[in-house]
This record gives C-alpha cells, structure tokens and sequence, in this order.
C-alpha cells in the first residue's frame, strides 16, 4: 500500500481546506515515493509552512525500504501535528494494532480516531463492505476519512471501485461532506502521475456510472474523501440505483455534498481535457517533473527471457499494453 505522489498532493490540499489534526489512523503502512527533500518540497510549493521536525527515512514498508523514501507518519509531521497509530492483519510492516478488517473492531475502537487513511486496502479484501462500515464506526464525529482504491483491473487488485460505491454509502449514512475523485492516468504513471480528475456532474451519474467505461484505455484511481458528521451512521448498506424503492435521501446527499468549495483540491491544469459523458473535469494533479519511481519496471533482459520461455504470457502483456496503455 502506498501514497502516490499526486496522492501526497491532494492530502495537502485537503489539509489547506481543513487542517488535518488529532488522532490518526494508517490502514497498514505506506510507501511514499518521495525522498525527504522532495516532501519538504512539495509542502512549501503546495503553500503550507513546514514544522520544525527530524524526519525519518521508510525502514518498513516492502516497497520503500532502502530507497531513501520518507516515512508515511514523517511526511506527516511535516505540516501537521496529528499523532498516528497503525492498523494492519499483521506486523509485518510493523503495525501497532493487529487487526482483520474482515471481522467487526473492537469496541474500544469506535469513535477513537479524527482522521483515517485507507489506501488500496479494500481493493484487497474480500469483504470490503465490513471494512468500509469499521471504518466509519472508528472515526469520531467530525473526523474525515480518505480513500483510495483501483478502479480499473490493473496492478493486481482484488476488486475495483467506481464512485458510485463510495458515494451510495455516504450518502445513506449521512456523512456531512463528501467529495470522491475519478483520478485517470496512463497505467506506467500510477506512482508518479500525472492524474486528469473528474467528479460526476449529476445525481444520476454519480450513483450509477462506472468510470471505466467512461475512460476505456486508461488505469483509474477512485479517491474518496469524507467528514462524519454528528448525525452520520456507520452501519446502514446502501441499495444500488436501479433497485431503490426511494431515492430521496441519496438525493438530498448529493446537493449537500456539491456545495463546498473544492479549490483546495484541485491543480493547475497546463492543457484542456474534454469533457466526459457523465463526468467534469475539475483539474490535474502534478507529477514532480521529469521523475519516476525507481526500478518501476524489471530490466528488459528478465523480461525478454521469460517471453521467450512463455509466448503465452507475452501475448497477454501485448493485449493489456495494446488495451489499457
């Protein structure tokens, strides 16, 4: 699991809308493909004062470990005093609460945190439905939470998530604001980007419309973030769209949710994007110029030989290059 770098970027800017502070929670650590120098960069280019910290390099996670990559609680601390505890199935990567999300929390965790982080977790989980309703039975009244899953059939997910997903559980649970982000993107970019963000333009699309059918050639990100409020539930599971006897309160959830000003969010955009079916386009985040994740792919030889070895497997490569870029 990681946080990418456009990711970092609307974590941010989630930030300037409405400072990120209090208790803290990691679904499982995070890779962060940004050296120290490189986060401390982005706060200040993002606008946002650094605090007088001693950040610490990733030792923990599998993908980050030995690559002068940033902490995910260090990078954190740069902008904001928020204390962090992590939660994973195992300790592995060093977790401090062990926990399937399979299975309901403990009690002693509900109403216990002000901000969770989930970040490619329930594209991994068979019963990611009990892992969204623990989720919002853990944050407090108030506490916001930011997701971030696949949403198209790429880097090995488990499932994929359109928003219509995120948004139909909001919205039946009476969060108090919610924003979710179709982010699409070349598939060999998804660490680096950059992201091409569209929200839904109407109530119909926003509960319905799967993305990928919208964006066919290209790798998606659905990025959901959310406040609790203090009449918002955890436990009630939305009827998808064409099954509801009344949609009035899926209704009045998306004109509530579309009020805010969302400025924070959104990037400099440096071309113009058409315009979608069922989608507006509200901005690009950046990539940092001219970079790329190390060792993104495998050198060509390992490639080429097992190629030769199995043709099969080259085919199937070419058909997902040919299809998704």
């Amino acid at each position: 699991m990681g946080i990418m770098v456009p990711v970092a970027r609307t974590i941010l800017r989630e930030h300037k809308r409405k400072p990120i502070t209090g208790r803290g929670l990691l679904i499982g650590r995070q890779t962060i493909p940004l050296t120290i120098d490189e986060a401390r960069a982005m706060v200040r280019e993002e606008g946002i004062a650094l605090r007088d910290t001693i950040p610490r390099l990733d030792t923990t996670t599998f993908a980050g470990k030995g690559r002068d990559f940033i902490e995910d609680i260090s990078f954190f601390e740069l902008f904001s005093d928020i204390t962090f505890r992590t939660l994973d199935v195992t300790d592995y990567e060093g977790a401090e609460i062990i926990h399937d999300m399979h299975v309901p929390v403990p009690d002693d965790l509900e109403n216990n945190f002000d901000f969770l982080w989930n970040g490619s977790c329930l594209d991994n989980m068979f019963d990611p439905a009990m892992a969204m309703r623990s989720t919002g039975r853990m944050l407090r009244p108030g506490g916001r939470v930011i997701c971030m899953e696949m949403g198209t059939p790429h880097y090995d997910a488990y499932t994929m998530y359109s928003q219509a997903w995120f948004f139909d559980y909001f919205a039946i649970n009476n969060y108090k604001y919610c924003k979710i982000y179709s982010c699409v993107f070349g598939a060999k970019d998804v660490w680096d980007g950059p992201y091409d963000l569209y929200v839904p333009d109407n109530y119909r699309d926003a509960s319905r419309l799967f993305p990928m059918k919208t964006f066919p050639k290209k790798a998606l990100i659905t990025l959901a973030i959310a406040e609790k409020g203090s009449e918002s539930t955890w436990a009630k599971m939305p009827v998808q769209w064409q099954y509801r006897p009344d949609h009035t309160v899926y209704r009045e959830a998306f004109d509530r949710f579309i009020v805010d000003d969302l400025m924070p969010l959104h990037a400099r955009s440096r071309k113009t994007v058409p315009e979608r079916p069922g989608f507006k386009f509200v901005g690009q985040l950046e990539a940092i110029p001219g970079r790329r994740f190390p060792n993104e792919r495998s050198p060509i030889g390992p490639r080429l030989s097992k190629a030769l070895a199995n043709p099969s497997w080259a085919v199937q490569r070419l058909f997902q290059k040919l299809r998704y870029g």
